[in-house]
């Protein structure tokens, strides 16, 4: 019996090294992938624009300006761009189009979802936020 032992430990010694030369090959393959798991609104390179509306008639919006309507929770408090616009169920806030995307932040007893979404000019840009605690 400990004769075999010392064989299996060799034999096992074996593997590993031959599972280390494929492994360079799965990472790429990870890399790879890491864009289409990603979703829309993640990051400031990413962003958002669920939906591209038109105005509506009771929207007023100064000239320049777009419209962005955040939908979340009831009790949820919405940032947009570090600053409080509200508290759910339904933000709008009057912003004016940038080059880099708005982020907002919706929080909810100390947690919190991110999402960046872009704003055009005479335009509703409605983005609608699932809270990470309904997960």
């Amino acid at each position: 019996a400990p004769a075999a032992l010392p064989a299996p430990t060799v034999t096992a010694e074996g593997p590993p090294a031959a599972e280390a030369a494929p492994a360079p090959a799965p990472e790429p393959a990870a890399a790879a992938t890491t864009p289409r798991d990603r979703r829309e609104g993640d990051t400031a390179d990413f962003p958002v624009m669920p939906q591209d509306l038109p105005l509506r008639a009771e929207d007023k919006v100064p000239a320049g300006q777009g419209l962005l309507e955040v939908v979340a929770g009831p009790s949820d408090s919405i940032y947009v761009d570090g600053q409080l616009a509200g508290n759910g169920p339904i933000v709008q806030s009057k912003l004016a189009p940038k080059k880099d995307p708005y982020e907002i932040r919706v929080r909810l007893r100390g947690e919190e979802r991110v999402r960046f979404a872009l704003v055009k000019e005479g335009r509703l840009t409605r983005l609608r936020i699932a809270p990470p605690w309904s997960r």
